[in-house]
């Protein structure tokens, strides 16, 4: 009996469902904790990675980056890249947009300089132009003078267009492609619309008669309206100050606002105290230049559109 009982094979001891289902509850909470741990980490990576891309300018922020870390962040984000010069242009990129402030002043120039073309091309002068004249070319120190002269100098033919061509180079070779097309077309549109308008309103220069002039015979004493030196300056020199305003803040970025700023605000000044140009002309100037910038970058963010991101 008991050898029968030896050769038989033992019966599995019975288990407890309630004891099955708690283990099976335990290993899905466990799961279901490191699911949500793990997904926790990810967001912060995400976040982290995130606020050091949009902070990081060249590269400098990869310097503190492994390796690993740099190859986590191409998976994360595969439109990004994580070195290279075409990072911080592709950031930029992604914030170039006119605000809805800025059209709306743009179409309130254009409108300025419709009325103000109307009047120009019927007057020689508006009765401010003259005091606005005379009191700026009150200044008689010898080197604002020269200094004057050295505002202007750059914008007239040849040298306006060696300038041109040059910054359109710089940009290209910098890797700001597009923004070299952009630099290049606006200022030719803008540039070839001030000379038809030139010779259409066909207003006459200060006389020197009247105050004094440094050139007298620019342009046969016409062509005044408006002021090209104005126009160009304001279309160049602005879209450098609006890629610069874009980028990451440093000292380099800071010389650069200041520069540009400073050549548009003066070189207004130096055609008045000149005596090349009425205030009037000036002022239209700066509305037509501003109205030209604003399509410039406005073609800039549709070629944008329309190529890069769909090329992305």
């Amino acid at each position: 009996m008991v050898d029968g009982l030896c050769g038989q094979q033992a019966l599995p001891i019975p288990t407890n469902d309630t004891s099955v289902r708690i283990g099976k509850l335990r290993r899905a909470w466990v799961r279901n904790s490191q699911r949500r741990w793990a997904n926790t980490l990810l967001q912060y990576e995400i976040k982290r990675d995130k606020t050091d891309l949009v902070a990081m300018h060249n590269g400098a922020a990869l310097k503190k980056r492994t390796p690993e870390r740099l190859t986590t962040m191409a998976k994360l984000f595969p439109q990004q890249s994580t070195s290279g010069p075409q990072a911080p242009l592709q950031r930029m990129r992604s914030t170039l947009t006119p605000t809805p402030l800025l059209s709306a002043l743009a179409l309130i120039a254009a409108v300025l300089f419709v009325i103000l073309a109307f009047f120009a091309h019927t007057l020689a002068s508006f009765p401010v132009d003259l005091p606005i004249t005379q009191a700026v070319q009150t200044i008689q120190a010898g080197w604002f003078a020269q200094f004057m002269d050295f505002i202007s100098e750059p914008g007239f033919p040849p040298q306006v267009w060696i300038l041109s061509a040059l910054i359109v180079l710089i940009l290209f070779v910098s890797g700001l492609k597009w923004e070299a097309a952009a630099e290049m077309v606006g200022g030719f549109a803008v540039g070839a619309v001030a000379t038809v308008i030139k010779n259409l309103v066909n207003r006459a220069r200060p006389s020197p008669a009247l105050v004094h002039v440094v050139r007298p015979d620019l342009n046969n004493g016409t062509l005044s309206f408006p002021a090209g030196h104005v126009v160009s300056y304001v279309t160049l020199f602005g879209f450098l100050l609006f890629l610069s305003l874009h980028m990451q803040p440093s000292w380099r970025r800071v010389v650069e606002r200041v520069g540009f700023g400073a050549l548009i605000v003066l070189i207004g000044i130096s055609r008045i105290y000149q005596g090349e140009h009425w205030a009037s002309d000036v002022l239209a100037g700066y509305l037509l230049g501003f109205v030209g910038l604003m399509l410039t970058i406005w073609f800039y963010r549709w070629a944008q559109a329309r190529f890069v991101n769909r090329a992305g």
